[in-house]
């Protein structure tokens, strides 16, 4: 792809602030960033039209990451994450940042690959589409916290049209307006079949709150959201 940024055994942390990623391509992962560091920040920067297998736009392989106040539009991964790919061992927070036409087979915009915690907050995306699961998002075997944050138009070909999950999620203030699978769960889809929850960080709970959902739709069952689960809380919801 466009940089590759690989800190080896250093501890290095690296800032990308007001940067274009535009029209890149790379054979493995991420066509415009590739991050390997123990730390690092982007911000202020725009992805557009960047193809890879696994996050066509952004790779994070470090250990504490951050994005903010960025633009991923038009990106493409043949495999997950068709803006962003977060691997096992990162720490991801992804705020204040607008996702628009990313597509991959998981994940439309973002996918989360057991990552150690990760959290959206204060987001947009719009029509983000997956050939499988997870219009918008799909997380991977990790809680994740999804806060004040719009799901419009996204879609899935099989399950979750905006957000697939398959431990479970604090969802709270969120807007889900016409999101679409076309099997289960048009606007989340969680299946999971742990029999003990995550500790989970004080103030965190597992379900769905203080959430609106607007004429989501599934091809089966669940247009707002369908639950394979041994619980899930869904509260001061419409």
């Amino acid at each position: 792809g466009a940089v590759h940024s690989d800190s080896g055994r250093g501890n290095w942390h690296i800032t990308v602030d007001n940067c274009d990623f535009v029209n890149n391509t790379a054979g493995l992962g991420a066509g415009g960033l590739f991050f390997e560091t123990t730390g690092g920040v982007v911000t202020n920067s725009r992805f557009a039209n960047n193809t890879a297998p696994l996050g066509g736009a952004l790779y994070w392989n470090g250990y504490e990451g951050e994005v903010s106040y960025c633009n991923f539009t038009g990106n493409d991964a043949s495999d997950k994450g068709g803006a962003i790919y977060t691997s096992k061992r990162a720490t991801t927070n992804i705020t204040t940042s607008n996702f628009k036409y990313n597509s991959a087979n998981y994940g439309g915009a973002i996918y989360f690959d057991n990552t150690t915690s990760s959290a959206i907050s204060n987001c947009s995306f719009y029509n983000n589409t997956a050939k499988i699961d997870g219009g918008a998002v799909y997380c991977n075997g990790q809680f994740f916290t999804v806060l004040n944050s719009n799901f419009t138009k996204d879609s899935a070909k099989n399950n979750g049209g905006a957000i697939f999950l398959d431990v479970g999620a604090y969802v709270h203030k969120c807007q889900f307006d016409q999101e679409h699978a076309d099997n289960d769960g048009g606007g989340i889809y969680l299946y999971s079949k742990v029999t003990q929850l995550p500790s989970l960080p004080e103030g965190i709970e597992l379900g769905v709150f203080s959430t609106n959902f607007t004429t989501c739709t599934a091809g089966h069952d669940g247009g707002a959201g369908y639950v394979n689960s041994n619980w899930g809380v869904v509260k001061d919801t419409i």
